[in-house]
This record gives structure tokens, C-alpha cells and sequence, in this order.
């Protein structure tokens, strides 16, 4: 009686949890709906939309994305860019169709009565993520990356010197926040090892305070100890990677460098962007970086003419 009893209590909670997931996925797709149908046209020609937050505009013959005050893509048609927001916004919102989770092995090590990640926890058949142990905190991650070089007058002693900035290419691997979450909501210790996702875009890095020794060592090839290097910020109150000024040593900020349009290596103008050299570093990097893009308004053409 009691083995019937509990079958049945077993069949009904499969039931319920497929009523939950039909009706979650059914506002996921309301959502969705309702966000890709919110486009609205302006006097200027320009698209809205309020869900989005985003602004679909034309420049220079092609379409563009303006959203939290940046500026992504380079989209032959209007769609085309109002796809790519929604998935941006897909993407933040948790909402990209993605493969079920990653089901942990059945010999996890266990750590004060729950479930550790270890690098043999993560199976080969899940695509969401890989597990990494984590080594300084670093949140990004390639198989190779790019430095870029190019000219700007200091801000101190008017002169113009080199700046440099990091590229990651398309495929690098980020900490995956959502996924994190995850693993936490069913026990699972995040600690030293973490979950990294592949992102299919590249990616300008700014305020860097870890980059893996290899990779370093890669990069002063470049630029020398004294021309990329640690310095104190009392604008963010933190010391991250800078540029030095050769003429008079002062360092130049990633605010006025690479983190809003109409900088060195954010140009507003293509013909700007074509003067920035690009070296191709053939080595793995792991790093540490508060801010990076979501792809680059000319990344993609000005790779082409320009990396070494």
C-alpha cells in the first residue's frame, strides 16, 4: 500500500514539475514576444525600443546599436540590428534557448555535507559551460588574443605617445554568471573552480588588474615593462594596467583610452580606426577586467587590413 501510495505521490510530482516548466517556458515566449514587437519609428528614422532599451540608427551606411550608452555593430539592415538587441537582451535576461544544465558525475567530492565542483565534475556531452579552477580571480579567458597599438597626445605634456589596449576574439570564455546561480540553487559549493561560457563576439577589455604571466611576458615584447604596466587610479580609487607616457611618464586612463566612443580605440570614424595596428599574440591568456564590450562597430573590417 505504502509502495502505491508513493508511486502515485512520484507520478504526481513529475506532472506538476511539466505543468511548471509549460507554463514558465509559455512566459519566456510572452516575454520574448512582447520585447521583439515593441519597436517604435521616430521622425528621424531612428527605431525605440522601451524593453530593449535600445536604439537602432543609421551612420554611414550602415545600422547601428546605441544601448547604456554604447554603440555596438556595423548591420546591413534595420532587422538585422533589432534581432541582435533582442539577443543581447536575451542574453542579460537569462532567456537564450540554451541545453538543459550540466549534470554533475555521481562521485562529486563533498565538502561540509554539499556538493563540490571539481573539474571532473563538469561532462563532456554539456555545452552550456566548462569548469575551471580559478587561479587569481580572473573572469575572462582565451586561447589567444590581441594587442592593439596606437597614438595619442598626453594628456599632461601634450605629446603623443603609444597606448595599447587588450582584444579577445570571438570564442573567448567568460565566468557565467547565470550558470553560477545555478549550481548554487541546487547546492553545489562555487569556489575555486568556476564556470566559464564561450561568447560569440570580441571583446575590448578595459580596467585589467590580472593578466597571466605567460601572456605578459607576450605583451612587453611589444610594449616594454615601462610602457604597460600597473599604476594607481584615483579617479576609480584602484590600480589597474595603463599606459605610460614615454615623454613624462604619466599614465594614461582607460576612460579616455578604450571605455566610451570617440576614443583611440573606440573612433567614431572608420579612417581612425584603420590607424590602429593590431599584433596577433599567440598565447594563452587568462585575465581579470571590470569592463568589456559586446563586440566593436568595426572590429571585424579593421582586423582585416590591420593585424600583424
Amino acid at each position: 500500500m505504502k509502495e502505491r501510495a508513493h508511486r502515485f505521490a512520484l507520478k504526481i510530482s513529475f506532472i506538476f514539475e511539466g505543468v511548471v516548466q509549460r507554463i514558465k517556458a509559455a512566459f519566456r515566449a510572452l516575454r520574448i514576444f512582447h520585447a521583439e514587437h515593441n519597436w517604435h519609428l521616430s521622425k528621424k528614422g531612428n527605431f525605440y525600443n522601451p524593453i530593449l532599451e535600445a536604439t537602432i540608427f543609421r551612420s554611414q551606411g550602415y545600422w547601428k546599436i546605441a544601448r547604456h550608452d554604447e554603440y555596438f555593430g556595423q548591420f546591413e539592415t534595420a532587422q538585422v540590428a533589432q534581432a541582435y538587441a533582442l539577443r543581447m537582451w536575451m542574453r542579460e535576461q537569462n532567456l537564450l534557448q540554451l541545453p538543459g544544465k550540466s549534470p554533475l558525475r555521481q562521485d562529486e567530492s563533498r565538502v561540509g555535507g554539499k556538493d563540490m565542483v571539481t573539474e571532473d565534475a563538469y561532462c563532456e556531452d554539456a555545452v552550456d559551460y566548462k569548469i575551471y579552477k580559478r587561479e587569481a580571480n580572473e573572469n575572462l579567458k582565451a586561447e589567444f588574443f590581441y594587442l592593439a597599438q596606437t597614438g595619442k597626445d598626453c594628456y599632461r605634456c601634450r605629446i603623443r605617445t603609444p597606448v595599447y589596449a587588450i582584444i579577445l576574439p570571438e570564442g573567448f570564455e567568460a565566468v557565467d554568471e547565470y550558470a553560477i546561480e545555478d549550481l548554487e540553487e541546487e547546492g553545489v559549493v562555487v569556489d575555486e573552480y568556476i564556470p566559464f561560457s564561450a561568447q560569440d563576439y570580441c571583446s575590448l577589455v578595459s580596467y585589467v588588474d590580472y593578466i597571466s604571466p605567460s601572456a605578459l611576458r607576450e605583451i612587453y615584447k611589444h610594449t616594454g615593462e615601462r610602457s604597460f604596466c600597473m599604476e594607481y587610479s584615483h579617479t576609480i580609487k584602484a590600480s589597474y594596467y595603463r599606459s605610460i607616457c614615454y615623454a613624462c611618464g604619466a599614465a594614461q586612463g582607460d576612460h579616455f583610452i578604450s571605455s566610451k566612443l570617440n576614443t583611440p580605440f573606440c573612433p567614431s570614424h572608420f579612417e581612425d580606426f584603420k590607424k590602429i595596428r593590431f599584433y596577433t599574440i599567440h598565447e594563452k591568456i587568462s585575465l581579470r577586467a571590470r569592463t568589456y564590450t559586446i563586440d566593436h562597430p568595426f572590429m571585424e573590417d579593421g582586423f582585416l587590413e590591420n593585424v600583424a
